[in-house]
């Protein structure tokens, strides 16, 4: 009479030798339930004969097996709409969060089914691909897993996989496939990641984070050479030792800089296009991977066709870069640089330094910081996602301390201005947010799409006036929702030509242009986004004004409340020492920043002295000024503008600021004022420049190279004694007097003249 009774589950020690097999009754009237193996309940099937485990037609039973079975359980998605181009999907077409365990299936649970060789073969377990977070349970540990191959291949929505670390990969010796076309993925962390006795990595990690999602892949663009969000691989803990084939493996995969220092390749025959593709970005013809990082136990010795293409990009760490692929073939260039006389195209693991990245962090109150620079691990970061309007920003967000209603405060740190960011959009959309600084540590040159940036925001009053528009496309909504928005400072950099936005001032019921336009909600497109010129010439911007003044000798222009940037206006001192303040009509103002050519061709100029407070220096600063040997520049300097040294023989920087050595001679190189040499480094190898003016020179001994020009212009000299001078670099004497030059027998190598 158990009339509701579906299932019912038994154990090992469930035996049958005690029962009679003609007893009546024993599952009368049990009209739903089934068999583990598909066995449907009949009224002349009840008595105990069927009370076994289902065996299926041949041997029907009512009695499942309770066995531990790996399994998944979903979670199903709450956002409304997904869009693929222009195409759009329903609710119905995802889950967002799937979990893999391992034990007796809960209800509504999926079985795993795996064939030995691939995975989620049953047509039921498809919603894995639309996955856009996987996670494994501990419990996944105790599951005798004999492949990863293809386990997540093909999973284009999935953003993140955590607990890595619980699949039991002590007998999986082939983990191809594994992570392939997982396009949308920014960060795999495979700490703890086991691979002993792995022996193929076949693409591995293909195409991962190549997203295929938005009209431009990777839309969202942050990092060096203005682009960015690239996957982060943590490959520490790969044990590569007894893998024979890697072709493909991470090929097209979206990095930058590649740690694979923990890597053994000394057994790998198989290296087929390892690399390929992943240093190229087909959107924009960019340079995706710069720095690929080895350690002791990477070797090419193995590979059986030594001939075959492994990689199409790449910079090595002394500089030699792709170009060398028309002399040396890929294995020969797959070693450690060795600049000159030794190229590669790989780095090693000795100079490591992880791709720095855009990041925040929460503190108190509501108070967040944005920097640039190697994230912690409780740092938030950027995400994209696409909707009906378009593709959007967000910060990674949590229920309780980072969202729209909590953030209340945003501190933007000087680090940024290395960043240099393409897309904007959305990046300070919260409903709280009443505060902002630092907005002018954003470089926006390159900035295409800046929609929804401050939309919905409680902002009173948005300085934009360090914005340079010149790329910018979108604004859509930029400014949506905000009630509380008053004015918008722009200066001379905000462009009005090409912009495309409807409903950019939607809803500032509040904002009055600096002439007087008041906000009306039928004019609330790009068209008003631009100085306000009164009835002929309405818009919502106000002209930010730019106070420049004048104190002994130097020019200072206050670049926000606080802060000014600092030049050469009219001093005739040949030392200058800059001040860390100044005080402005009673107002204490820091010196954060040296302006575009502020002290360029100052011929007179000997010696700068530049403070702890600066933290940019402008493009072409120091441009031109041939009598200043070497340039001290604080470690508090994070941005550093192009040719901002042009000239100066020697700088001497210990920062992190890109691009260097910015147009000098050379960067932290050595000075001996005795000599009059800049030499490369303390080793005294190779002299940089000679500064002196003297007929007859004796390189020293410690000597082995001459550099590019280094004695280029010395009209006074007449005679030179190399020494033990090995190479002279192209150049090294143009435009002098020389009439006798002794060469050593131990010179290898004369440039061009």
């Amino acid at each position: 009479g158990c009339k509701e009774l579906k299932t019912i589950y038994v154990g090992k020690n469930w035996i049958m030798s005690n029962l009679t097999k003609n007893t009546v009754r024993v599952f009368e009237d049990c009209p739903n339930i089934v068999g583990g193996a598909g066995t449907q309940w009949t009224s002349s099937k009840k008595t105990a004969e069927y009370a076994h485990v289902d065996g299926g037609p041949d041997n029907p039973g009512y009695l499942t097996e309770y066995k531990l079975v790996p399994y998944a359980v979903v979670k199903r998605s709450t956002r409304p709409h997904y869009y693929w181009g222009d195409i759009e999907y329903g609710e119905a077409a995802g889950y967002d969060t799937l979990t893999i365990k391992y034990g007796f299936p809960e209800e509504n649970a999926f079985e795993i089914v795996c064939d030995g060789k691939n995975w989620w073969k049953n047509d039921k377990d498809t919603f894995v691909y639309f996955s856009t977070s996987i996670n494994i349970d501990p419990s996944f540990s105790k599951y005798p897993i004999k492949t990863t191959a293809n386990m997540f291949k093909g999973c284009w929505r999935l953003e993140e996989v955590n607990g890595l670390k619980y699949i039991n990969t002590d007998s999986v010796t082939d983990m191809s496939g594994m992570f392939a076309e997982c396009n949308d993925i920014v960060k795999l962390d495979l700490e703890g990641f086991k691979t002993p006795n792995v022996t193929k990595m076949d693409s591995m990690f293909f195409q991962v984070g190549f997203s295929n999602n938005y009209s431009e892949p990777n839309y969202l663009r942050y990092g060096d050479d203005n682009y960015g969000s690239y996957v982060d691989l943590n490959l520490a803990d790969f044990n590569t030792q007894n893998v024979t084939s890697m072709e493909s493996m991470f090929s097209c995969a979206r990095v930058h800089a590649l740690d694979i220092s923990s890597f053994d390749t000394r057994k790998v025959t198989n290296m087929k296009e390892m690399l390929y593709g992943c240093a190229v970005d087909g959107a924009y013809n960019i340079s995706v991977l710069k720095k690929i990082y080895v350690g002791e136990n990477w070797s090419v010795e193995a590979v059986e066709n030594k001939q075959e293409i492994i990689f199409n990009g790449a910079v090595g760490c002394a500089g030699t870069d792709g170009s060398a692929r028309r002399v040396f073939s890929d294995c020969e260039l797959a070693k450690v640089d060795g600049g000159f006389e030794n190229p590669g195209l790989l780095s090693s693991h000795k100079e490591l330094n992880k791709f720095p990245e855009l990041y925040a962090l929460l503190f108190e109150s509501g108070k967040v910081g944005i920097y640039y620079g190697n994230a912690p691990k409780n740092a938030y970061k950027p995400k994209i996602y696409s909707d009906k309007d378009g593709v959007r920003c967000y910060w990674e967000r949590d229920k309780e301390n980072l969202n729209e209603k909590t953030v209340l405060t945003i501190s933007i740190d000087s680090s940024v201005a290395n960043c240099r960011p393409r897309i904007l959009n959305g990046l300070f959309s919260f409903d709280a947010l009443n505060s902002i600084e630092g907005l002018e540590y954003f470089i926006t040159d390159s900035v295409k799409d800046m929609g929804y940036m401050f939309a919905g925001s409680q902002l009173n009053t948005i300085d934009l006036r360090s914005f340079y528009t010149s790329s910018l496309k979108n604004t859509y909504k930029m400014f949506s929702d905000c009630s509380e928005l008053k004015t918008i400072y722009v200066g001379d950099g905000w462009a009005v030509e090409g912009l495309s936005g409807n409903g950019m001032f939607a809803g500032c019921s509040n904002l009055v242009g600096g002439a007087g336009t008041k906000w009306t909600g039928s004019k609330t497109s790009a068209v008003y986004a631009r100085i306000d010129g009164g009835e002929e010439n309405p818009g919502y911007f106000t002209k930010a004004k730019i106070d420049t003044f004048i104190i002994d000798g130097l020019k200072y222009i206050i670049t926000d409340r606080m802060h000014v940037s600092v030049g050469w206006e009219s001093s005739t001192e040949d030392t200058i020492v800059i001040p860390e303040k100044v005080q402005i009509d009673g107002t204490d103002y820091t010196v954060t920043g040296i302006m575009d050519e502020g002290f360029i061709n100052q011929f007179k100029l000997k010696s700068v002295v530049i403070p702890e407070s600066v933290t940019k220096i402008g493009e072409k600063a120091f441009y031109e000024n041939h009598n200043i040997i070497s340039l001290d520049i604080p470690s508090s300097v994070s941005s550093i503008g192009a040719s901002a040294f042009t000239t100066i023989l020697n700088v001497a920087y210990a920062g992190n600021a890109e691009g260097g050595p910015w147009g000098a001679n050379v960067l932290n190189g050595e000075v001996d004022y005795d000599l009059k040499y800049v030499f490369s480094d303390s080793t005294r190898t190779k002299i940089v420049r000679c500064f002196g003016h003297d007929s007859i020179i004796v390189i020293p001994n410690t000597v082995k190279e001459l550099g590019r020009n280094s004695f280029a212009k010395i009209i006074e000299l007449k005679s030179v004694d190399l020494n033990n001078v090995e190479k002279i670099d192209d150049k090294a004497f143009t435009y002098t007097g020389l009439q006798e030059i002794s060469l050593s027998n131990k010179i290898k190598y004369i440039g061009e003249r």
